[in-house]
């Protein structure tokens, strides 16, 4: 596989979908979910030089812009069931 002609596709999280512009390898947005849910999401993903793509998602609070104080705050939906997954894919 080569690595140079990987692109970042479309990742959903509850009813959001980020996608990214087609062809870049790297990408940092953050979403303002407000004000269904109080919470800004910082959508991170990138293609490191040893071939590892990572997405990080980070739940913050719209004020402070650090972690919500509710530990229990997220911007995920509750797994109603069990065989539900999340969304994420890759191109090349």
């Amino acid at each position: 596989m080569d690595l140079s002609t990987l692109s970042l596709g479309p990742i959903t999280f509850g009813n959001v979908t980020v996608t990214p512009p087609q062809g870049i390898s790297t990408l940092t947005t953050e979403i303002d979910l407000r004000p269904d849910n109080d919470l800004i999401v910082l959508v991170e993903g990138f293609l490191d030089q040893n071939g590892l793509l990572t997405w990080r998602l980070l739940s913050k609070d719209p004020v402070t812009g650090g972690l919500p104080e509710d530990p229990l705050a997220g911007f995920l939906p509750p797994n109603v069931t069990p065989q539900k997954e999340m969304g994420a894919s890759c191109s090349r």
